[in-house]
């Protein structure tokens, strides 16, 4: 009895679990989409498109944390990372 109640646990467990890794946020912004949705089956294009948004937000992190004088450096920080 106990055996069957510790299986039942375990497997409800792991049936519910992939649903707190999935995130409905998604990284890219509305007009970042629509590029992307417009290079469409063209992958070269696609990844200069990604590669950009990448090097935007890495410059955004880079400048924050190259300017000593600047408040809430770890808001600041985050803000690019987290920006749809």
């Amino acid at each position: 009895m106990k055996r069957t109640v510790a299986i039942t646990g375990v497997c409800m467990v792991l049936a519910i679990s992939p649903l707190f890794g999935q995130s409905k946020k998604d990284p890219l912004t509305e007009q970042q989409i629509e590029d992307v949705r417009e290079a469409g089956d063209q992958p070269l294009q696609r990844i200069k498109l990604f590669v950009g948004y990448v090097e935007e937000r890495s410059k955004g992190i880079h400048d924050v944390n190259a300017d000593a004088r600047a408040q809430n450096k770890t808001v600041r920080l985050h803000a690019p990372l987290r920006r749809p």
